[in-house]
């Protein structure tokens, strides 16, 4: 058996091409309008979390209504839209730090489809400071499986 590195995985690859689209892409994006911006992250938001909703990216993390109904769902612990303008803000130069940003911003946590629904009006962009003050304003309990 082989032993991969975290680079020839497939996380690893999808974070290395994402990586390198944003370095690619962050002075169109730097010198767009503000209203060209909103399209230009949504556009890339499609982009950015297609493919990506693999295990790796779990939180280690269900919601104690997912345990009780045995009903999950993925619930990006980061709205979307502003972990894409985050990425783009906070660009890394490297990418292990790019890595590091990522991973933090894309983890999904397991929830129903119901609290994934309610948990939104706490992600709004005027709003939202972090997934713990979301979950505990939506009254969402976390329970971790991480050993």
């Amino acid at each position: 058996m082989t032993i991969k590195t975290f680079e020839e995985t497939t996380p690893g690859k999808r974070i290395q091409i994402i990586f390198d689209s944003f370095r690619s892409l962050k002075s169109v994006y730097d010198n767009a309008s503000d209203d060209d911006k909103q399209y230009f992250l949504t556009v890339q938001d499609d982009f950015l979390w297609v493919g990506t909703n693999v295990k790796f990216f779990w939180s280690g993390f269900y919601s104690e209504e997912a345990i009780r109904t045995g009903s999950r769902c993925q619930q990006h612990r980061y709205p979307r839209l502003l972990a894409t303008e985050k990425l783009f803000n906070k660009l890394p130069d490297n990418i292990e730090d790019f890595k590091k940003l990522f991973i933090e911003l894309i983890k999904f946590d397991y929830t129903t489809s119901a609290e994934n629904k309610y948990l939104v009006r706490f992600q709004q962009r005027n709003i939202f400071e972090t997934p713990e003050i979301a979950y505990e304003s939506a009254n969402i309990k976390l329970i971790s499986f991480n050993q």
